[in-house]
C-alpha cells in the first residue's frame, strides 16, 4: 500500500474561502491527522464514505441565561431536562476528528457507542453521558407516541401562535407566526437539538411535538433520542453529521487531541 498523501486537519478548507486570510495553524495546534488516528482498513472506509461526506453540521450554542424571555420560564424548561449543559456547548471542532469518529462508531446498544481508533479506545455509555452533559435515561421514548397521548396538535398551535387562529394554515406554519419566547425556544429546538439540516422556517410536526414535551415539562430520554439521531446521520450520506461540539467534548475526555497526548 503506497504511502497516504491526505493531509485532513482542521485547518483544511475551501481554498477560496481562505484567500486573504492567515495560514492554517499547525497539526500540532489543530490535532491529530486522520491517517495517523485510523487503522489502516478503517482510513480506506474513511477515504471512501466519509472523506466527501457533507461538511459536519454546525452545532448553534445559546447561553440560556443571557435570553431575556416573557411569558413563561424559558430556562426552567431546559433546567428540568436537564439540557442545559448540551445547549451550552461552545462551537468548536476538528472536522476531520469528527468524520473519523462517525466512520468507526459502533452502537452497542440504545444509548452507546465503542469507537477504537489506532491508539486509544472512546466509549460513549450513559455514565460519559452524565458526566460530560449531565444527561441520563430517564423519560419517554419520542418515537413511542402512546407515552404522550395528551398532545393535541391544534389546541397547541392555538396556544403558541400569536395570529388568530383562524389565520393559520398548517402546511405553511412559520416561526414568524409564533409568539417571541416560543420563536426563541423553537429555534433552539431546531438549531441544537434537532440538528435540523434545512427548511428552518417551517415548522413541522417534529418540531412541534418536542416543543409540547418541553413546554409541558414531560422528561424525555434525550440518551436515546440524540443517540439515534447520531446513527441515521451516519448512514444517510446526504445528511450532515449531528453534535460536533459533544463527539469533540467526548473525544477530548479520552484525551483524543493530539499525536502528543494519545494514550493507548
Amino acid at each position: 500500500m503506497g504511502p497516504r498523501k491526505d493531509k485532513t486537519t482542521r485547518g483544511a478548507t475551501n481554498s477560496k474561502r481562505e484567500k486573504g486570510r492567515a495560514p492554517p495553524p499547525s497539526t500540532q495546534q489543530v490535532g491529530v491527522l486522520v491517517q495517523d488516528l485510523l487503522l489502516d482498513e478503517d482510513y480506506d472506509r474513511y477515504i471512501e464514505k466519509f472523506q466527501s461526506k457533507k461538511d459536519v453540521s454546525p452545532q448553534f450554542y445559546y447561553l440560556l441565561w443571557d435570553i431575556k424571555s416573557r411569558g413563561f420560564d424559558f430556562h426552567e424548561l431546559f433546567r428540568f431536562q436537564n439540557l442545559g449543559s448540551f445547549v451550552e456547548l461552545k462551537k468548536g471542532h476538528d472536522e476531520s476528528q469528527i468524520k473519523a469518529f462517525y466512520c468507526n462508531a459502533q452502537r452497542q446498544d440504545g444509548v452507546s457507542f465503542e469507537c477504537s481508533f489506532k491508539n486509544v479506545r472512546v466509549s460513549l455509555n450513559p455514565e460519559k453521558w452524565e458526566s460530560l452533559v449531565d444527561l441520563d435515561c430517564n423519560g419517554v421514548d419520542i418515537e413511542v407516541k402512546d407515552t404522550f397521548t395528551n398532545y393535541n396538535k391544534i389546541d397547541f398551535v392555538k396556544s403558541v401562535s400569536k395570529t388568530g387562529f383562524g389565520e393559520l394554515s398548517f402546511s405553511n406554519f412559520s416561526p414568524l407566526q409564533l409568539k417571541c419566547a416560543d420563536r426563541m425556544l423553537h429555534r433552539v429546538v431546531v438549531k441544537i437539538i434537532i440538528s435540523k439540516q434545512h427548511n428552518y422556517g417551517r415548522i413541522n410536526d417534529y418540531d412541534l411535538i418536542i416543543m409540547w414535551l418541553l413546554k409541558s415539562k414531560i422528561k424525555v430520554n434525550w440518551l436515546l433520542f440524540f443517540s439515534n439521531y447520531m446513527i441515521s446521520y451516519k448512514n444517510d450520506s446526504r445528511k450532515k453529521l449531528p453534535y460536533p461540539s459533544f463527539i469533540s467534548c467526548l473525544l477530548r475526555s479520552d484525551r483524543v487531541t493530539s499525536v502528543d497526548t494519545l494514550v493507548g
